[in-house]
């Protein structure tokens, strides 16, 4: 059966069929191989994902000020920065 009929049958699509021909058709070494690449970048994916963040002092020291600092109406409603931390009042402090 063409692949053409296979997808349409399958809901799968031409490409998904190649590959997957291809695969089993591999060698059982390759085979192995390749799962193992897939498995071990998995795993490294799962480790990444388990560190916790290395957050600087200093960024969590602006953090709680960000968070400490008085909101304007203007901040609740459209986002602002709070006072003193725009670039505007930044630049009027330097």
């Amino acid at each position: 059966m063409p692949y053409k009929e296979m997808a349409v049958v399958m809901g799968r699509s031409i490409h998904s069929l190649d590959t997957r021909y291809r695969y089993l058709h591999l060698p059982e070494g390759a085979r192995q191989a390749k799962n193992e690449r897939h498995n071990e970048g998995k795993k490294a994916a799962r480790a990444a994902a388990a560190d916790p963040l290395n957050v600087p002092y200093k960024v969590l020291e602006d953090r709680a000020a960000r968070l400490s600092a008085p909101i304007t109406l203007t901040g609740m409603l459209f986002g602002d920065p709070p006072v003193g931390f725009s670039a505007l009042d930044r630049r009027a402090h330097a």
